[in-house]
This record gives structure tokens, sequence and C-alpha cells, in this order.
């Protein structure tokens, strides 16, 4: 029975939920005049999204901007962040003390932007990575096809067994002929599922294998990385379900808990309670300071994102960092927006560094060098959503702006003002805004070229479920 990733996410959003009410914020000057700054777009994984560019006033006229990418039109927003900081945590984690947020207020009609998801890969698929052995797709797909069936074999399965025996079996045998040590500097690695199964290779190759596998059965498989390390996440039983593949962490999860491979919790349940899962704490533990707003290692303070590929399951375009081309699409999940598109299912958990969550994506992982100037007569906009009404401290917005490309500026905010839900708001008369000067770096050159311009919401203007 054919289940592409599009019919479940439509099915698992069939489901009832708490929803929150839509805040809907402008950004805008009614005057004319010299005044403008630059802003960075970015594409959204999101469907449905608003117009967010006002074009002409009298009356008020909106428009989008998309961007091509491997053949899909997506839509592009404002690198723009609605920033919630709170009194306290709901919970924090073991060893590393991280602030765990449980996301209760989830929105009715968030869902993925379908043209992500087609069918599961085919023998026919075109534009796939190809492995090293063969060097051609058919030649690749017809490999697969025949290992696995192998591999379910020798565990006393078929293609009518459940598709959780099935996935385990593929699971384990990615756990147990991956590599264990770390791959020599500039040594040969072996990233496509077909080289490794002919040559072994490190998690990244583990964990694509799982993923390739999965697709053959369609059964809808994702692989997630961050700084170190790449696992893969499986759709079974109306839920994804983390599979891990490194052996000195498998091997260290004392008995009385599930040893896995493949595991019934997802990620973010792994990040927010390690321990209950067996997950005992290592020296530089990933999973204790992982977190959803750029930490990836609590002690060393390594900074990088959780990168979710959305190419491997339909086209199988791997996370493959040693090669130039064909780039997976990647979600980076930095926001309460990203997490809900990625696990519609309850419940769900946001963890970070500090007493905050960020609301809406800033910014994410496919980079583009589209901007748009925003000056007076004309303005920007976005809808949100606030989560967690409870401890609420204040709230941010915060809009990356192009160091070069802004000019005339009022510090006080002038006659720029923000409106929210209809009401507008003068920034000269709510503590204007702050700009903080080449705060963030460009992602193609490097170079901090990027202004942040931050400004603070009252709360009681909001829409906020109690």
């Amino acid at each position: 029975m054919c289940r592409c990733i599009l019919s479940i996410f439509i099915l698992i959003f069939g489901l009832t939920y708490l929803f929150a009410d839509s805040n809907t914020i402008e950004l805008r000057n009614d005057h004319i005049g010299d005044e403008y700054f630059t802003i960075r777009l970015q594409p959204t994984f999101q469907e449905d999204t608003k117009q967010f560019y006002l074009q002409s006033r009298k009356p008020d006229s909106w428009s989008r901007q998309d961007s091509l990418t491997q053949g899909i039109t997506i839509p592009l927003v404002p690198a723009w962040t609605i920033e919630v900081e709170f009194e306290k945590a709901d919970s924090r984690t073991q060893k590393t003390g991280m602030p765990v947020f449980e996301i209760r207020d989830i929105p009715e009609d968030m869902s993925l932007n379908p043209e992500y998801f087609t069918a599961a890969c085919t023998r026919e698929t075109d534009g796939c990575h190809l492995s090293r052995t063969f060097g051609d797709h058919q030649k690749d797909w017809d490999y697969l096809i025949s290992k696995r069936h192998q591999i379910l074999s020798e565990a006393g399965l078929t293609l009518k067994s459940s598709d959780w025996d099935k996935v385990m079996a593929l699971a384990r045998f990615c756990y147990l002929n991956r590599k264990k040590e770390l791959p020599p500097e500039g040594g040969r690695y072996y990233v496509h599922p077909v080289d490794f199964c002919h040559h072994t290779a490190y998690c990244i190759g583990a964990a694509n294998t799982l993923q390739a596998f999965c697709s053959t059965m369609q059964i809808p498989a994702r692989t997630v990385g961050w700084y170190n390390h790449t696992a893969c996440e499986v759709y079974l039983d109306g839920k994804w379900r983390f599979a891990e593949n490194t052996p000195k962490r498998l091997e260290s999860i004392p008995d009385g808990f599930d040893k896995g491979p493949l595991f019934r919790f997802n990620l973010t349940e792994l990040m927010a309670n390690p321990g209950k899962y067996g997950f005992l704490y290592i020296d530089g533990d990933a999973y204790y300071g992982l977190g959803h707003d750029g930490c990836m290692s609590y002690e060393k303070e390594k900074k990088g994102r959780i990168l979710y590929n959305l190419s491997g399951y339909n086209n199988w375009i791997f996370f493959d960092w040693w090669r130039d081309v064909p780039r997976p699409i990647n979600i980076n999940v930095g926001s309460v927006q990203d997490l809900i598109l990625l696990y519609p299912e309850s419940p769900l958990y946001y963890k970070g560094r500090r007493l905050s969550i960020k609301l809406t994506p800033f910014p994410n992982s496919i980079n583009t060098k589209i901007t748009k100037i925003v000056g007076q007569g004309h303005g920007i906009r976005q809808d949100f959503i606030v989560t967690n009404p409870q401890n609420i401290k204040k709230i941010r917005s915060c809009l990356l702006l192009h160091a070069d490309d802004t000019h005339a500026m009022p510090a006080d905010g002038g006659e720029w003002y923000y409106r929210i839900n209809g009401k507008k708001y003068y920034l000269r008369d709510h503590g204007g805004w702050t700009i903080k000067q080449n705060y963030y770096p460009d992602t193609f050159s490097g170079k901090y070229t990027w202004d942040y311009l931050e400004f603070e919401i009252p709360i009681d203007i909001l829409k906020i479920e109690k």
C-alpha cells in the first residue's frame, strides 16, 4: 500500500489539538521619503504562507516572491523571528541544565509545503546521488533491493512482515556494519548506501542507508544531522521514531531500557530527557547539549544547526557534506514553527541555552542571496502564534538587515510603526528599536555583513491562548 509522505501529513493534521490564535504583525512607514532598509529573504517550509511585502497603499496591496530549488517552487519570507522570553522553563536537562519547554498550543492550519513531498524514490527517478561502486542509479536500486531481501531473509522476515520488524532488522544491519573509529584525515568516505554496504562507513553512511532501505518499501524516513553526528527517523505507527547507529552510545544503554537501534521515541523527546531512555551522560554528550537554538555542545559552546534532510526519501539526494552537487533540501530546526512542521504529533519539546524560544524561523538552512528593499510607503508582515502563555517575561521582534544597504534609518524609529491585529504602535512611542551592527555572518562569504534590528512587543496586545 502506497504511503507517500504527503498523504501522511494530510492525515496527521486531521487530528485534534489545542489551537492557539494567530497574530499578524506589520512593520511599515506610510510617509514618503528616502529612509529604507534591506532585508534578507529565505525559503519557508510552510504551506499557505501569507504575502509579506506591502507594495502599494490605498488600498493595501501585498505580494510575495518565490524561489526555484531542485525544480520545486518555494515561497520566500523575510528573515524575521518573534522570540519569547520566559521567567522559568518547564524543566531542565540533567548534567547540562539546559531549559526545556513543552509546546502545548499547536496551530490548526500549519502544515509542510506539499511540494517537498512526492512518492518515494523509484528505479526510474532522475537526479539521484550515484554510488562510487556502480555510478548508475538503476544498478544502485537493484543492488539495494537485493541487499534488503538478504537482510530480511536472514532475520526470518518477508515484505509481508510488520513495518516495525522490517525497519528494526534494517536498522540493526546499519548499526552493526558501521565503522566504530573516526575517519582518518583525508580518508575515503562512503556515504552512498550502496558504498556503505560494500565498504561500510560512519554515521552519515549508516543513516543514509537506512533512509534508502525504507524508501524502497515506501516507509517514510529522514536523516537528521548536527555538528558531529547523523542519525535517522522513520515514520511508523503514526509517529516519527528515532534510529541511532553509534556503537558507543547503544552499547552504553543500561539493562532495563530499550536497546534499539530503533526506538519508540523521536529526537525531540530524547533531547528533552536523555536519561529517561537510558542514554546516560557521556563527556561532551550531544544529546545532553543539543539545542534547537544552535547549541551543539553545551560544555564547549560549539554552535551549529540541526538539519533534517527532506530529499533522501523521494529522490535519493542524501546527506553528503563531501560533494558539491546535487545538494539536499534541508530544514534547519531553530524555531517552534519548524518543530510543529516536522513533528505534528504530540508531545513536542523546544530546548535551548536561554530561557526563550523562537516562534518563527530565523534564519533557515537553504540560504539565498535574494534581498528586498523596504522603504517609506512600504512594509512587511507575518503571522505568528504565541505558545506557552505561562511565565512570559517579554516578547521581541528580531529582523536581519543588510549592513551595507540601509539608509537614513532614524534611531528612535521615526515614522516607522508596527501594527498588530489591526492596532498601530509607533516605535518612537514604545522605546524605539535597537540595531546591532555587523551582528550576523553572511552564509556565502562568512563575513559579518548583516545587522540585527530588534524591538519589544507589549504582551498585553497579543492574542494568547490561556
